[in-house]
């Protein structure tokens, strides 16, 4: 503001910006001093004056994810999208699942979630940002064996089951007619007892994992005749 009508020139003393007639164009974060000099005009002196402002630096947006469902032992690569140079660096933060990171590389060690984080550093007119996401890692089932004592039954006899797995629920049952489940919910190293044996009968231990996929031993015991 002016008394005086002489003709203003506006100029960029310092700082990141830049100016075309009254119009100021920040180009970067930091402090910026710009001058305004007005001419002399009828009883008014050639003038000038500065004026400074800070410019913040801005905070990035980072996209993280989402990523589908993992495996247990089965290493993943994760990013993120930032417009933002700064460097990234990733760490669990959280879940029920159990993971190692080295660099990017996510190597999960057990079932459940995983809340990750992404952190990047600040970074010329970008401050430091952070962001997370979750990702479900599903066991792998294994069916190590299933075995019956004893080995040699006569007719009729007593049979007991036993089932060795792990990364997953399991279920011991007969296959073929009059097919039923022994336990629907076994535990590794249990004894399960079967019916009377009367025939030859094959048990199947089937073990799914937590995303669903499911594997599947047998087990066939046979009587001897009375």
């Amino acid at each position: 503001t002016s008394a005086s009508s002489g003709a203003v020139t506006y100029s960029v003393v310092s700082g990141p910006a830049t100016i075309a007639g009254s119009t100021v164009t920040i180009t970067g974060a930091g402090t910026v001093e710009l001058s305004a000099s007005q001419a002399a005009n009828g009883n008014y002196a050639a003038a000038t004056t500065t004026t400074t402002f800070t410019v913040a630096a801005e905070v990035p947006t980072l996209t993280f994810g989402p990523y589908a469902a993992q495996t247990v032992g089965t290493p993943f690569t994760v990013s993120v999208i930032s417009a933002s140079t700064g460097t990234v660096t990733y760490t669990v933060t959280g879940g029920t699942g159990t993971a190692t990171i080295a660099g990017s590389t996510v190597s999960p060690t057990a079932a459940g979630t995983l809340v990750l984080t992404a952190s990047q550093a600040a970074n010329g007119n970008y401050t430091a940002a952070t962001a997370t996401t979750t990702v479900t890692v599903n066991s792998v089932p294994v069916a190590t064996s299933l075995t019956g004592s004893p080995t040699t039954l006569l007719y009729g006899g007593s049979l007991s089951l036993v089932p060795v797995f792990s990364g997953g629920t399991a279920v011991i049952g007969t296959a073929g007619v009059g097919s039923s489940n022994i336990t629907a919910s076994a535990v590794t190293g249990t004894s399960y007892p079967a019916p009377p044996v009367t025939a030859a009968t094959t048990y199947t231990l089937t073990v799914t994992g937590t995303g669903g996929n499911s594997v599947s031993t047998t087990y066939t015991a046979r009587s001897e005749e009375r």
